[in-house]
């Protein structure tokens, strides 16, 4: 099988792609998640909505999810770091996002859309919007897509492994992961097909509250 990245087009493409936006004052989370109230720390405007794909049962999006969420924690017990707790507030924000860069091509990076700012707005705008108080925050991205179907089975793994050893491990994605000081982190999954390719997206949102 053969992994290739941006806008390579073969059987199975891979993107990922990390923004971290620093002293950005002031998104929400899943049901199978935890759900501050008002007044809490992490507490956000935003409820889970149930954000279906075309073809991904909800069941399904969420064992990616919490896959995903699981992984990434595993690898801050390696570096004798906490877990980070994802919120249904975050992971909403996130799997909106997830399902824009799909419906968007964002993936494909095509001037001047990225697959952190499609119609001009970035993680932080859209954690404001969603009403989320935070001083950082940082955002992984990764996508694949084949003319065979979703590799669901494969998916959370070949994603975390793609963030903690891009470049050797010497990238932003790796540093979110192990970054010390996020208080909250949200996951969400799109998908859709796109001329005949499957494609599957995940966002991971990091946030120190505020």
């Amino acid at each position: 099988m053969n992994l290739r990245r941006s806008t390579s087009r073969t059987l199975l493409v891979i993107v990922a792609i990390t923004s971290l936006v620093v002293l950005s004052p002031s998104v929400a989370l899943a049901d199978h998640m935890d759900t501050p109230g008002p007044g809490d720390v992490g507490y956000c405007d935003w409820g889970w909505g149930g954000i279906d794909g075309p073809f991904l049962e909800g069941d399904t999006r969420h064992a990616i999810e919490d896959d995903v969420i699981g992984r990434v924690n595993a690898e801050r017990t390696n570096a004798g770091l906490p877990d980070i707790p994802a919120t249904s507030c975050l992971s909403s924000v996130a799997a909106l996002h997830a399902r824009d860069v799909v419906t968007n091509r964002a993936y494909e990076w095509q001037w001047p859309m990225n697959p952190h700012v499609i119609n001009g707005k970035g993680p932080e705008d859209r954690l404001h919007e969603a009403g989320f108080q935070f001083t950082y925050s940082g955002e992984n991205i990764y996508c694949m897509w084949s003319t065979g179907g979703y590799a669901t089975d494969v998916f959370a793994e070949a994603a975390v492994t793609w963030w903690m050893t891009h470049d050797g491990g010497n990238n932003g994605h790796r540093d979110n992961i192990l970054r010390q000081g996020w208080t909250h982190s949200g996951v969400g999954v799109g998908d859709g097909v796109n001329d005949g390719n499957y494609v599957l997206c995940v966002v991971q949102d990091f946030v120190t509250a505020s």
